[in-house]
């Protein structure tokens, strides 16, 4: 990327506006994972209460042996950036692009907004309910979502909302939403963003939901989130460079706990879309395939990029557990070997199922 020089003093950087950490309401960190990289949770399971004999023997009943099940918590995202900014670079830019500033708007552009991508993903694919069924108002899923959780005995404080804007657009138009109390009419009247149904809302872009995802609710003690490692480093005339070297690495993941997965309720009412383009790759017979509309965080949270020479896209549920897994994509991007012409399609399943789907691809190799 070209440096754009500065012909003229202008004293502020145009910077982009930054959302900030978005889900630090919604997950938790109760496990330690200090030491270690996998952390083992037990679920101990109860027996049912019966009726105490007065005689004979087992009068409370016969012991039934406890047996428990195990859920391996394995950290796998371990991510990093390096930069470099010359010396001369940074005078003719009349020192707009510091070392300090240009990591604080690596962190809060790329980094942050990485990891809050990747633990919605998280939510969406471990949800105990994924909700692909649409049954009225805006509001009366919201209501559905709630008495779902609410059926998992799930406690009523600490409940969190995660929506995206076009259907927080529709939910604010539902009639039946404007009636039902007067937090939604100080919402519309003032901008505000408080509650609903007494859940903490967030109002997300669209990029920042999983692929189709209309809202996401979830209990904070139903995710733990543990970043193990945040390390940023600016180096000063390192060997090699008449400038800084900027470096950082943060070591995360978010699991969703086995027996709090009724916690979580995702609401998808039409299927997400991509684009995935191909170019010639680095060996002969290779292509590139690029993602485009598709965070990677969304693939390595658990959910298949899968494809298939077809030009028909798969509709939202479909079973497509037949198609093809493709390779993890880093940096956006893959290679694989298909031959030249062939037409296939790209698709994100969960369980097998289909959740978004890309255009018809024509393979370059």
């Amino acid at each position: 990327m070209a440096i754009n020089y500065a012909s003229k003093y202008a004293g502020i950087v145009d910077e982009k506006f930054k959302l900030g950490a978005m889900t630090g309401q919604a997950v938790n960190s109760d496990y330690d994972f200090i030491g270690a990289k996998t952390v083992s949770v037990y679920e101990v399971p109860t027996v049912a209460l019966q009726d105490y004999k007065r005689t004979g023997n087992d009068r409370y009943g016969t012991p039934a042996e406890l047996e428990n099940t195990k859920q391996e918590l394995t950290l796998n995202m371990d991510r990093s950036f390096s930069f470099s900014i010359d010396r001369g670079n940074y005078e003719d830019t009349q020192m707009s692009n510091a070392a300090g500033q240009a990591l604080n708007r690596q962190i809060e552009e790329v980094v942050i907004p990485e990891i809050d991508k990747y633990r919605l993903a998280k939510m969406f694919a471990g949800a105990g309910t994924i909700d692909t069924e649409k049954i009225g108002g805006y509001y009366e899923e919201i209501l559905k979502a709630s008495e779902a959780v609410s059926e998992a005995n799930t406690p009523l404080t600490g409940r969190v909302l995660f929506v995206k804007t076009a259907f927080f657009n529709k939910l604010k138009l539902d009639s039946a939403f404007i009636k039902a109390s007067d937090a939604a009419q100080d919402m519309l009247m003032k901008g505000s963003i408080g509650m609903i149904d007494g859940m903490n809302v967030f109002v997300l872009p669209s990029a920042y939901m999983p692929m189709g995802c209309d809202f996401i609710v979830a209990h904070a003690k139903a995710t733990t989130a543990p970043t193990k490692l945040a390390e940023y480093k600016i180096h000063k005339d390192p060997p090699g460079i008449n400038g800084w070297l900027v470096e950082g690495r943060v070591y995360f993941d978010a699991f969703v706990l086995n027996a709090k997965k009724g916690s979580i309720y995702a609401k998808q009412s039409a299927i997400g879309s991509f684009k995935v383009t191909s170019a010639k790759g680095s060996a002969s017979g290779k292509s590139r395939f690029t993602l485009q509309g598709i965070d990677e965080a969304v693939i390595r949270a658990g959910m298949k990029l899968v494809y298939k020479a077809t030009e028909t896209a798969p509709t939202l549920g479909s079973d497509i557990s037949a198609w093809t897994e493709a390779p993890m994509p880093n940096g956006g991007s893959f290679e694989m070997e298909i031959a030249n012409g062939t037409k296939i399609t790209f698709a994100l399943a969960h369980e097998g199922k289909a959740h978004a789907a890309s255009e018809v691809v024509t393979v370059i190799a």
